[in-house]
């Protein structure tokens, strides 16, 4: 996709920078939003959010197409918590340039918008066949997710019976965070490009896919807002969503510099980074290239924090912690752990 701005063209270091740039910007791409030319997700949120824009009212930013993102993640992050009303909610003011407390009568109106959107979002996700990559690996890991929340044993047992206001909010939960998974994932795909994509290690090249992103952001980055036990490990603040391909990258073909894994399987890689342990898993896979018929590559699985007693003890009783950096260190496997 091309745009007009970088991500990192959109922060500021100093108001100094933001008076060189800012306004100028903020100009350039309001013209844009009024013509209805196409902005990066990146570019609709420095638009949309920043203090000197206008503040519409969410009807307009409704019908302004390069807004409804905006609002979605932003009334999503407000209300996720209490998706059935009646409690305190706060909202970030434009006006007064802080938290506000949100009325009733809005926030009933914002709830009912939500209502709508997961709705319309269920339908999305039904279909089977999307064309656009990130849609297709989120739309089947929401269906994963609702079945498994069907086979809870609340539902099952009928705690929670299928057809009362708990279950809708519960699987209305779900269905708006799946949502919100999706346009975070946007904007996260715009900062990774064909260099951070592909990971190097024994020769080898890992490829950090749609469904790598989907399934670590969607699986191990998101417990806050999850709406039933997963029984998931979730990540800490070392690792950052919006550069997580980068960092990865940068970890692994240090681990791979060290030769430390040279000759070594590297389905399962185990390191520590920062005094934590962490596992990822690569897979081989096939995909069907135009002129080439279905090409062999190996695809990011997953990666996560090792967090269950039973996984770290395997990963510590049959591998070596060997110093890389200070910050980094390798699990070197022992024979046949890798199929563990």
């Amino acid at each position: 996709m091309s745009y007009t701005y970088k991500p990192d063209e959109l922060e500021f270091k100093s108001p100094e920078d933001w008076e060189s740039r800012g306004y100028a910007i903020l100009d350039s791409l309001e013209i844009k939003c009024i013509n209805k030319e196409v902005l990066s997700e990146h570019e609709k949120d420095f638009l949309c959010g920043a203090m000197n824009f206008p503040n519409p009212t969410w009807e307009n930013l409704d019908a302004c197409e390069c807004c409804k993102n905006y609002k979605f993640k932003t009334l999503y992050l407000t209300y996720f918590q209490g998706l059935a009303g009646g409690r305190r909610y706060i909202k970030f003011s434009k006006d007064i340039r802080g938290p506000k407390v949100v009325l009733p009568e809005e926030a009933a109106l914002d709830l009912q918008y939500l209502e709508r959107k997961g709705l319309e979002w269920e339908t999305t996700i039904k279909k089977t066949n999307h064309k656009e990559a990130l849609l297709q690996e989120i739309s089947k890991e929401a269906r994963l997710n609702l079945k498994d929340f069907n086979n809870t044993q609340d539902v099952k047992n009928d705690i929670i019976r299928k057809g009362s206001r708990l279950y809708f909010y519960k699987k209305l939960g779900i269905l708006l965070h799946s949502k919100y998974i999706y346009l975070v994932c946007l904007g996260i795909r715009e900062t990774l490009d064909s260099n951070n994509n592909l990971i190097y290690l024994n020769g080898e090249v890992i490829e950090f896919t749609e469904y790598s992103l989907i399934h670590i952001i969607q699986r191990h980055f998101a417990q806050l807002a999850k709406q039933y036990n997963t029984g998931k490990t979730f990540h800490n603040k070392d690792f950052k969503p919006k550069i997580l391909g980068k960092q990865l990258k940068e970890i692994i073909e240090k681990i791979d510099k060290s030769t430390l894994l040279l000759n070594k399987p590297i389905k399962k890689i185990g390191f520590n980074f920062l005094g934590k342990d962490y596992l990822v898993w690569t897979e081989s896979k096939t995909k069907s290239i135009i002129g080439k018929g279905n090409v062999p590559y190996k695809r990011l699985q997953t990666f996560y924090p090792v967090e269950d007693i039973s996984q770290l003890t395997v990963l510590k009783n049959n591998s070596d912690l060997v110093t890389i950096t200070p910050e980094l260190s390798v699990y070197i496997p022992a024979k046949n752990y890798n199929s563990i």
